[in-house]
């Protein structure tokens, strides 16, 4: 789930997002890193829709709960 708007965490995300914006309008070749450009519910459905098996899991304790490893895998044709 998105994180609140009133907290540190989106708006520490959003200004990480801009600061790579603003990079990549100044240094080529862009660098394409972005935070809470997708939810992951969302990225599961089109990962498995694409083929790929999907791994979720909850590497860490507090404070870093919210975070989630992702691993997507597909078997070669």
């Amino acid at each position: 789930e998105m994180p609140p708007k009133l907290s540190k965490v989106y708006w520490f995300s959003r200004a990480f997002n801009a600061a790579m914006h603003l990079r990549n309008w100044v240094v080529k070749p862009p660098f394409i890193m972005y935070y809470l450009t997708f939810l992951l519910p969302e990225v599961q459905t089109l990962l498995e829709d694409g083929g790929f098996t999907v791994e979720v899991h909850q590497p860490f304790d507090r404070p870093l709960e919210r975070l989630r490893l992702v691993i997507a895998t597909r078997e070669p044709h």
